[in-house]
């Protein structure tokens, strides 16, 4: 179900009608849940992950919304990756409005413990 917001009698839209977004981890997980909930809202869609079997089944389920969306092939530990990503996006969509939004930063796991505080300011 879609939740269109009240224009006053005018052709409804919905909240993201005319924004494009570049979701990283987009196929699968909260992720690909945040791409098809940006769909729904009107928002034209790229998903960027590192497994393609995914991507297409994500890029399915957007397309299914209506919405021009697109699948792209991306390691954002690879800055030249990040950047064809970006790219390609832009050349689908024109700018984006929201971009590389990174779903629980998966991609950049801490590999040593945080520091310990004192507990004062």
């Amino acid at each position: 179900m879609v939740h269109r917001l009240d224009v006053g009698g005018r052709e409804n839209v919905t909240r993201l009608a005319g924004k494009s977004a570049l979701i990283t981890g987009g196929g699968t997980g909260i992720g690909q849940a945040i791409a098809l909930a940006f769909a729904r809202e009107g928002a034209q869609v790229a998903v960027a992950g590192r497994r393609k079997n995914k991507l297409e089944e994500t890029l399915r389920l957007l397309q299914q919304s209506g919405n021009s969306a697109l699948a792209l092939e991306c390691d954002v530990t690879k800055a030249a990756d990040t950047i064809r990503a970006i790219k390609s996006a832009e050349d689908a969509f024109g700018k984006l409005t929201c971009w590389s939004i990174m779903p629980a930063h998966s991609a950049f796991p801490l590999w040593k413990p945080l520091p310990k505080t004192t507990g004062t300011a």
